[in-house]
């Protein structure tokens, strides 16, 4: 049988949570709050959960596709425009996925 793909989108507003995500899913995290400076956000464990940049169309925005069962971490910190005159303080993203079979 076939099946589709589903998307999951991530907001910061999403930091922390967890999500179980089938192999072929994507995982879509949009990460916009100026004025911070996103790094780009990466996964921890690359076989399990990639990122497809080539399918990232702005910035701030970064798409993984599940590719194995295991479980990754995909975090990114912020840092304002500002920074170090301003001191306001970076913010850390993260959210922990679980892949697993169809």
């Amino acid at each position: 049988a076939i099946t589709q793909s589903r998307t999951f989108p991530v907001t910061l507003a999403d930091s922390s949570r967890h999500y179980a995500l089938a192999v072929g899913d994507y995982l879509i995290v949009r990460l916009l709050d100026p004025p911070l400076v996103w790094t780009s956000a990466v996964s921890s464990a690359a076989r399990t959960l990639v990122a497809r940049p080539e399918m990232n169309p702005v910035a701030g925005l970064y798409v993984f596709r599940a590719l194995a069962p295991g479980t990754a971490r995909v975090s990114a910190v912020a840092n304002p425009a500002c920074y170090p005159q301003c001191l306001m303080p970076s913010r850390i993203f993260f959210v922990t996925v679980t892949v697993r079979t169809r």
